[in-house]
């Protein structure tokens, strides 16, 4: 690759380095023949003057940008729960275990609460009600199944102000075990500000919504 980049580069002159600037771009004039190259221009000034979306609003055109949210999400709940394990509270990613043949099954998180178990599956959808896809149940059930939890958690955030619920699976198996529905609410006002903002302590109101669950005892 790095030879491939060497030769390429012999194909333009060389040039003198500049310091690039928003000034330097605004000096742009784009014509017939270089108006196609907009877009591309656009990009290379976000990147080089480190410009970032915000969920707040500003005063650039922000060019639309393609993300996986179910990855997203994932990631971001992950990443909040992770701020505040303890030695009662443990969080993992992704634990595979063998499902059928060579495939293998993993959830998103599973979670340790002490001695208690608990699978956790992040859902990027909006529901205006607290009634789950039938795959989606399905796959908790086999995830308490097969990480032995009596609680398996969907994730979803909140959108439509739905509550959340806990259901219990109706099985001849001697051990009660269940799927929660939680959603929560990513965007909340702070300090009265009027713009809302992702809140600091997500992690730790995500962790009492889960350790406080009603009904959970009676899975």
């Amino acid at each position: 690759m790095t030879n491939r980049i060497a030769a390429l580069s012999l194909n333009f002159p060389e040039l003198p380095d500049l310091k690039v600037s928003n000034e330097t771009f605004g000096r742009l004039i784009y014509d017939r023949k270089t108006e196609h190259y907009r877009t591309a221009l656009e990009i290379a000034r976000l990147l080089l003057l480190n410009y970032h979306p915000d969920i707040q609003s500003g005063k650039e055109h922000v060019l639309a940008l393609l993300f996986d949210m179910n990855m997203l999400w994932e990631k971001y709940i992950y990443v909040q729960l992770k701020k505040v394990v303890d030695k009662v509270f443990k969080v993992r990613q992704q634990v595979s275990k063998p499902f059928w043949q060579h495939k293998t099954i993993r959830p998103d998180i599973v979670l340790t609460i002490g001695a208690e178990q608990i699978v956790l599956d992040t859902k990027w959808k909006a529901l205006r009600y607290a009634v789950p896809s039938d795959d989606d149940l399905k796959q908790m059930y086999v995830y308490n199944h097969h990480f032995e939890a009596e609680r398996s958690i969907l994730l979803y955030p909140q959108v439509f102000g739905t509550d959340g619920i806990v259901g219990h699976y109706h099985e001849c198996r001697v051990k009660q075990h269940c799927c929660q529905l939680l959603f929560l609410d990513i965007f909340k006002s702070l300090s009265g500000e009027a713009n809302p903002k992702l809140p600091n302590d997500l992690g730790s109101v995500l962790k009492g919504l889960i350790i406080e669950t009603p009904g959970k005892k009676s899975c």
